[in-house]
């Protein structure tokens, strides 16, 4: 990831950034861009070059690379990984459960509870996505 993004707020420390990601390169070129308050994605960034950074600057941010593949692998195998468990383990979860005895067991809802364990790893990797982790948060590198 390396995006531009509108500064908002500066923490006390001047470390913790709170930015407004900017959409589009048309953005950057609009004279309005340091008091636009369209609706954009609010995040926090750290800045550890310590530029000097106030309300309304344009920054340039970006993600370390272990944890733009972290993000990748996430986002691919763990649903992937989640609805092949599904459909592995829904026999023996449906026994622990009790189940219903004059219910047969089918081969639908072994692929419905697959279904359900990918929408769970679905689910979960958007949380993860939404959540803050100061390790995992982008670096502004660059002050434009």
């Amino acid at each position: 990831m390396l995006n531009f993004a509108r500064v908002i707020t500066v923490s006390q420390n001047s470390q913790k950034v709170l930015l407004a990601s900017v959409f589009s390169s048309a953005c950057i070129n609009c004279p309005s861009i340091r008091t636009c308050r369209h609706s954009a994605k609010t995040f926090t960034a750290l800045n550890v070059k310590n530029f000097n950074l106030e309300e309304g600057n344009i920054v340039r941010i970006a993600l370390k690379t272990p944890v733009r593949i972290l993000q990748g692998l996430c986002a691919l195998f763990l649903p992937i990984t989640l609805c092949i468990l599904g459909l592995i383990f829904a026999p023996a979860l449906f026994k622990m459960t009790n189940f219903p005895a004059n219910i047969q067991f089918s081969e639908t809802i072994r692929f419905l509870a697959g279904i359900a364990a990918f929408f769970l790893g679905e689910l979960a990797v958007f949380i993860f996505s939404r959540a803050t982790f100061i390790p995992l948060s982008p670096i502004i590198k660059q002050k434009i």
